[in-house]
């Protein structure tokens, strides 16, 4: 059995003896012996507390004082906070390499950070709760696997780590801070199939920069409060979270060239900006629940993509850009009602269609141009746009149209905010 004793436990015990203020609010009264929490100390710490043989919460375990080394207490002969029936707890921030991978396969709480500096394949089968962060910077590391974690209270971070292959972390269901798998040119395999809400809520989540990646397990995923990048992938071909219904920032996926399928049926809103952007193989975005997008939507070199389901959003705190789709056939936004910038569809060569029934003011510049196959724009409600009024260069959409829509807007012929060139002059408005 493996020990460090400190001055700082022996004051713990001293003071969860004599002092009613070591001990936290009173604790719910009916849990399952051997269970753990987090719990707030007094002084502003971290502890944890453990469901005694009665069915209650012990006192509320607090990360000693000290120089900030690993402290492990082994639960053989009951930590001074249990009645010997609880878990292993390791306080201060843990180290984990090849020299003490052993005693902190012991622990079920940490109560600081975890930093994994080992390489090889690292298995920590009895840890459930890391109050802190997750992070590794070990090139050599190549398997990540902790079947019975739970919990993280900050950031969970992997960036870097050339020879990393598979992250699998099937229980883990929160994730307090953000979210960083990133630049691992091995990694194919992200088991994250539990985890059910990640905070870092003003930042970006990023999973990244990932070659060899195939299988991304985020099923069980209802709540994202930070942003997410989901980027330069080379292998990944589907991705699809079908409990998942608010991000909190931008949600922005590009440059996955093999990505062919994105389901996000009950995403309901946005924080920030929506991109799909330069993904050849994209032909089914399922995202046709989202309402409202707190920045702009772009829409942009997706090779594949016959037509956008953005049938229920209704507000956009931004701009909406469709350009350079080439097999993208048509646009509908039923109920789009408030966007607070431009609106501009450019370059998508297959484009028969453009349909916003409902818009009625656009504060920024509209745009319709360069489409070979464009016979169709119906905006019957829009009777304002502030700015510049584009419909150029569509072959075969009728000219008739395109001046009609000008003078529906208020603009007069001649107007010089005004370009509607390059449309068939030989077609007839009904």
């Amino acid at each position: 059995m493996w020990r460090r004793p400190s001055t700082s436990l022996i004051a713990l015990v001293f003071c969860a003896s004599i002092v009613v203020a070591c001990e936290p609010s009173a604790a719910p009264r009916s849990c399952v012996t051997g269970f753990s929490i987090a719990c707030s100390c007094p002084d502003g710490r971290m502890g944890a507390q453990v469901c005694q043989a009665d069915g209650t919460y012990g006192p509320c375990a607090c990360m000693p004082d000290g120089d900030g080394g690993t402290e492990l207490v082994d639960s053989e002969d009951g930590p001074p906070w249990s009645d010997g029936d609880g878990p292993d707890i390791c306080a201060h921030d843990v180290a984990l390499f090849e020299g003490n991978a052993a005693e902190v396969a012991r622990c079920r709480i940490i109560l600081g950070n975890l930093d994994i500096e080992s390489g090889g394949e690292v298995h920590l089968a009895s840890l459930e709760r890391v109050e802190g962060q997750l992070t590794s910077s070990a090139l050599l590391l190549q398997v990540i696997s902790l079947p019975a974690l739970v919990y993280i209270g900050s950031n969970f971070d992997l960036r870097g780590l050339t020879a990393l292959r598979t992250v699998e972390l099937p229980m883990l269901g929160t994730i307090g801070g953000e979210l960083h798998v990133e630049s691992c040119g091995v990694l194919s395999t992200v088991d994250l199939s539990a985890l059910n809400s990640v905070g870092g809520e003003g930042a970006t989540c990023t999973i990244s920069d990932l070659p060899l990646l195939t299988d991304l397990r985020l099923d069980g995923l209802r709540s994202l409060n930070c942003g997410l990048e989901l980027a330069r992938n080379s292998m990944l071909t589907g991705w699809v979270v079908s409990q998942l219904d608010r991000i909190g920032g931008d949600l922005l996926i590009h440059d996955n060239p093999a990505l062919a399928t994105i389901g996000l049926p009950r995403l309901l809103s946005l924080g920030g900006r929506f991109t799909l952007e330069n993904m050849a193989a994209l032909s089914s975005a399922n995202v046709g629940s989202v309402e409202t997008v707190g920045g702009s939507v772009r829409v942009d070199r997706l090779g594949a993509l016959g037509v956008i389901l953005l049938g229920s959003l209704s507000s956009v705190n931004g701009s909406i850009e469709v350009t350079s789709n080439s097999a993208l056939t048509s646009l509908t936004l039923p109920v789009l009602v408030d966007l607070e910038n431009n609106l501009a569809v450019v370059d998508n060569d297959a484009l028969l269609t453009i349909r916003v029934p409902r818009l009625t003011t656009l504060p920024g510049n509209l745009r319709i141009a360069d489409h070979a196959m464009l016979t169709e724009l119906a905006v019957p409600g829009l009777r304002s746009v502030s700015g510049t009024v584009h419909v150029a260069n569509n072959p075969v959409l009728p000219a008739c149209a395109a001046r009609g829509l000008t003078m529906q807007v208020g603009r007069l012929p001649g107007d010089p905010s005004v370009d509607v060139t390059g449309n068939d002059e030989s077609a007839v408005c009904p």
